[in-house]
């Protein structure tokens, strides 16, 4: 049975799916939710754009300066939706399932850099990852399916 769902949370408009079929699951098996938002790293993205030639100054520096900014929107965005989402459905916080904490329990990990490598990370000690799919361009990113799909060794 699934005892430990590993969620991504993007704070796109698909996450309210998402999120709905997980509960649905943690409902059903007494599990624990564990949401996944990974914020991009700008110094990541820094290397790759000086590294392509495109030089440096203060165009790149406002870029990055742009993209921490909307990481971080999007961070409080996840947090909101997070505690949001909790209240609604009356579930728990906590950093894991354990003895005492009512089930379903959920918590929220925020990482920095590479989303399928993280969801990769953190889908191995999964019982079970659930992914959306969103309507227009809120699909996950190819590297990320596949990290689910293939690096976690775990049911999607």
């Amino acid at each position: 049975m699934y005892k430990l769902v590993v969620v991504p949370a993007t704070g796109a408009a698909c996450d309210a799916a998402v999120f709905a079929a997980a509960i649905m699951v943690a409902r059903f098996a007494g599990a624990h939710l564990q949401f996944l938002h990974v914020k991009p790293d700008s110094a990541d993205m820094l290397i790759a754009m000086t590294s392509g030639g495109l030089g440096g100054g203060a165009g790149i520096q406002e870029m990055i300066d742009r993209v921490d900014r909307d990481a971080d929107a999007t961070e409080r965005q996840v947090w909101e939706a997070f505690g949001a989402f909790c209240q609604a459905e009356g579930i728990t916080t906590a950093s894991a399932p354990g003895i005492g904490v009512p089930v379903p329990s959920a918590e929220l990990a925020v990482e920095t850099g590479a989303e399928a490598q993280w969801l990769a990370e953190y889908g191995r000690f999964a019982d079970l990852i659930v992914l959306g799919r969103g309507r227009d361009t809120a699909t996950p990113a190819l590297d990320t399916l596949e990290a689910a799909l293939l690096d976690t060794g775990r049911p999607l």
